[in-house]
């Protein structure tokens, strides 16, 4: 899949009662770089958290009524997420918000040692739990099976224990910050006939906000 050449906007219109926002990536394939799909994991782990900066500066302060990050682990271009709900007249300001907050993502500071290690070890949990269960253990070797590799899939719980704070802020500078992406929003009609939101304005963010 070739890169995306610039950023993008997608605006869609259906009778919801509030504003989905969703930011899209294309982040790493196993088979080029398989050091930065652990790093993803762990980094959307720790973003996903209650206490995480990205979650007290969004959706505590009432930006956003609930976000969160993604990566989908594939051979190539495993997508990466970024996606929460707004009300429509706050739909504005919480997309400058999020963008404020992705440019930080590889800033010193904004992961610390202390939050990655329980979210090590919650999803080291799972996994070691899904493969006490037969139903679980054929799925997660189907999966990863055709996905991967079955080398990827024996090394992935030990490979992902050794994630630091710099590989997170690699992962960020490479496939995140600065990176093309697509800004997409689900909103209702009569909403958006309020505040005027089109494609072209979503496609143009950094340059008009």
């Amino acid at each position: 899949v070739p890169p995306l050449p610039h950023d993008t906007g997608v605006l869609a219109e259906e009778p919801i009662s509030t504003a989905v926002v969703m930011f899209q990536w294309q982040g790493p394939s196993v088979s080029k770089d398989p050091a930065s799909t652990y790093a993803a994991a762990v980094f959307s782990d720790v973003l996903n958290q209650p206490g995480s900066r990205l979650q007290r500066r969004l959706v505590d302060t009432g930006l956003f009524e609930s976000l969160g990050v993604n990566y989908y682990t594939q051979n190539h271009v495993g997508p990466i997420t970024i996606s929460g709900e707004t009300s429509p007249a706050h739909v504005r300001e919480a997309i400058t918000a999020l963008e404020s907050e992705i440019r930080a993502f590889a800033d010193s500071g904004y992961f610390s040692t202390a939050e990655l290690d329980p979210v090590k070890r919650q999803r080291i949990v799972g996994t070691m739990f899904g493969l006490e269960r037969a139903s679980g253990f054929a799925h997660q070797l189907g999966f990863w099976w055709a996905v991967t590799g079955l080398n990827y899939y024996l090394g992935y719980v030990d490979a992902m224990a050794h994630e630091t704070v710099p590989d997170l802020q690699r992962y960020a500078r490479r496939y995140i910050v600065s990176r093309p992406h697509v800004r997409g929003v689900l909103i209702d009609r009569d909403a958006n006939r309020t505040i005027r939101l089109s494609a072209e304005e979503l496609t143009h963010w950094g340059a008009r906000h």
